[in-house]
């Protein structure tokens, strides 16, 4: 499967006018690191250059959006802080409402997103 493409990108390497050196050696090393798992950002970086490309790389959340991990990561936080508030009102015999706590979980939440997100260990991205 990798032949046909390392084929293609040699002529259109060659055809450019890019500097020659021995593609299958280096094309074969990167294969190997990338397969063993210890490719180098600048043997990809360098590869790119090759190419005329711009090496991006970066992390995703391994499910949903980064947005939807915020939004759990608050939630999460806000009902551990409603739910020790929640157990100091019941010694104190001031107990809340199933709603009641609920509610403040949710109030809690949006305000953990919105005022307070790195403190927490909640990162909001750069717009």
């Amino acid at each position: 499967m990798g032949e046909p493409h390392s084929k293609n990108a040699q002529h259109f390497i060659k055809t450019v006018g890019y500097p020659t050196f021995n593609y299958s050696t280096r094309r074969e090393k990167i294969e190997k690191n990338e397969a063993e798992g210890s490719i180098s950002l600048n043997s990809l970086r360098e590869a790119g250059n090759a190419l005329d490309m711009k090496l991006v790389y970066g992390f995703i959340p391994k499910e949903g959006s980064l947005e939807q991990m915020i939004e759990i990561r608050a939630r999460e936080l806000a009902q551990k802080i409603v739910m020790r508030t929640s157990t100091t009102m019941i010694l104190e015999d001031q107990e809340n409402s199933h709603q009641r706590i609920k509610e403040a979980i949710v109030d809690m939440t949006e305000d953990l997103k919105k005022k307070c997100p790195g403190r927490y260990g909640i990162r909001l991205p750069k717009i």
